[in-house]
């Protein structure tokens, strides 16, 4: 990927080249240095970027595995800042260093679990515009916090016009460190409320295979499964799952109303 990006740039009138490093090497950090000042006759910015992720469960990660991920992602960025700077010091005018950090330092949800998402939330522009320019008619969000940190978010999205204008979707997410408490629970049943006050006949939500757990939680408030599709649906990392739909079917005011009466 890099060769060919050196060639779009190339391409295009500018000058860039190429040479691949593990960042986890002094040797390889120190070659990768000289060579763009071999190329270019100086440094003035390095970024430090890479950085890698091994998903797995705490009880079953490996050592050597845990090693490598801060030998990429710690050790790294020292190895390269150093490097960087010695030069930039020889230099005598100096130079930018910039340490990009990975979204995971702002993101409570756990990497392997992200892939039961539909949107991409590592993107954190993306995800403030969603707040500065949510459209509360369409998507009215619940959300639980704690010390000014928010741990809950469970939505009814609605759509104003169309065939499913009388059906709500629900969607819930709960940080792991919360979960098993009954919150997601109250939250959605908060959320049915509100669906049944806003007029809504009907409220659904959707599933991929493996969040058994999320699935029986709307099973214990009356949601049953309306389809489940084989391999139908892919996650952010192109893997295929099952697709669940789940519906339940609210009581108007007025069924309310009579019960009992």
């Amino acid at each position: 990927m890099g060769r060919r990006e050196v060639l779009k740039l190339r391409s295009d009138g500018l000058q860039a080249s190429f040479a691949a490093c593990d960042v986890s090497r002094k040797d390889q950090v120190d070659a990768a240095v000289r060579s763009v000042v071999d190329e270019f006759g100086r440094l003035d910015v390095l970024v430090a970027n890479a950085g890698i992720v091994h998903a797995a469960e705490f009880l079953e990660l490996q050592e050597k595995d845990f090693d490598r991920v801060l030998s990429v992602n710690l050790k790294g960025v020292f190895l390269a800042g150093q490097a960087a700077a010695r030069r930039m010091v020889e230099q005598g005018d100096g130079g930018s260093i910039i340490n990009m950090s990975s979204v995971n330092a702002v993101l409570a949800i756990p990497n392997q679990e992200r892939m039961f998402i539909k949107h991409r939330v590592t993107e954190l522009e993306v995800i403030r515009e969603w707040c500065e320019n949510i459209d509360l008619g369409r998507n009215l969000p619940l959300l639980a916090s704690r010390d000014g940190q928010i741990i809950g978010d469970v939505t009814l999205h609605q759509q104003l016009g169309g065939w499913k204008r009388h059906i709500g979707r629900v969607s819930v997410l709960i940080h792991p460190k919360f979960r098993g408490r009954g919150l997601a629970k109250s939250m959605v049943s908060e959320v049915i409320g509100i669906a049944r006050q806003v007029g809504l006949e009907k409220v659904e939500a959707e599933f991929i295979g493996g969040q058994e757990a999320a699935i029986k939680v709307f099973a214990l408030l009356g949601f049953t499964t309306l389809a489940r599709l084989p391999d139908y649906v892919k996650d952010m990392q192109a893997v295929t799952h099952d697709y669940v739909l789940m519906g339940l079917n609210l009581k108007v005011d007025e069924e309310y109303a009579g019960v009992g009466g």
